[in-house]
Order: C-alpha cells, then structure tokens, then sequence
C-alpha cells in the first residue's frame, strides 16, 4: 500500500520479492491491499501537512496501485503464481467502481480478485452483485465474520455465509 505513483514503482521491487517467495513456497497466489484511500489520508494527517500534500492528490488514491501493478505485470507474467487484489475497508480499492476502474486499465490473467467477508460487511458493499460482475476475477476467499465493524469468531456474527456460498456456487466457484 503506497500513497504515489513513484512509491508504487519502487515498491514493486518489494513485490518481486514476495513473489519469488510465493514460488519457492509452492504459494499458487500472492494477495495484496490497498493503502489507504485519499479520505483516511486526510483524517491522518495535520491540517498544514495535507495543504502541502493536496499538490499531489492526482496521484493518490486508485492511480498508485494501478501503476504499480503495471510494472509488476511483467516481472510476474511467467511465474507460476497470480495476483490477488483484496479489498479492505477504508482502503483506496473497495468498491464496484474501484474495481471496474482497476480492471479497465489492467486487464490481465495474472491479475484477480480475493473477496473479504468481513470487508464487505463492514463497507456496506452489495456483496452479491460484485460476485456476480467480477466472478471470473476471484480466486481467493478470504473469511472473516464481524458484527458491524468488529471482527468475531466465525458464525457468531452477521455475515451471510450461506448466501456467499449459493453466489459462488451459481458461478461454479472452484477457488
């Protein structure tokens, strides 16, 4: 998670790694995050810092980790592993139109989607038509139960597992 493009381009060394790594493993996917969206940006910082910081706002947000994942197609186009973007909330990928705008730039094999239960519940996402846009993208589910916000031992909170399971198998999910 980076907040420019230039730290984007220079973290893909960092992803590299990860990814050598995942192949020494047997790992058949590497899952990655978004940093955080312009909005906790601003929450985070001073109120002179982020006057300076505006200057930039061009290049935070969604547009950073697209350019990253530009420069990282190539050096992982001929591993044996993929790469999974995992929504979070308060990230700066985690909803629809994040992604349709991520898979409008970037539209690669190598590149899919690990969906977050807990994520979606917390964002307030309509979890079933984002499987159904994007169900050939996901490869990877990541399980999480909450109540609101609060993450909780699995089947005690407000997480429709059932109906995750009925979206994916209409979709015949095989991940």
């Amino acid at each position: 998670p980076v907040e420019s493009e230039i730290a984007a381009e220079e973290a893909v060394k960092q992803m590299a790694t990860v990814f050598e790594l995942a192949v020494a493993l047997g790992s058949p996917l590497v899952v990655m995050t978004g940093g955080p969206a312009p909005s906790q940006i601003a929450k985070n910082r001073g109120k002179s810092e982020l006057a300076i910081h505006r200057r930039n706002l061009n290049s935070i947000g969604i547009a950073a980790p697209i350019a990253g994942i530009k420069k990282l197609i190539p050096i992982i186009e001929n591993l044996p592993v993929r790469l999974a973007i995992e929504p979070h909330y308060g990230s700066n990928f985690s909803t629809h139109s994040d992604f349709e705008r991520i898979f409008s730039e970037i539209d690669h094999p190598k590149v899919g989607i690990t969906i977050d239960t807990g994520h979606f519940h917390s964002s307030k996402v309509d979890w079933r038509s984002f499987i159904r846009k994007f169900g050939p993208k996901i490869w990877n589910i990541h399980i999480k139960d909450q109540i609101d916000r609060l993450s909780v031992p699995i089947g005690t909170g407000e997480v429709d597992f059932h109906g995750y399971l009925e979206e994916l198998h209409d979709l015949e999910y095989d991940g």
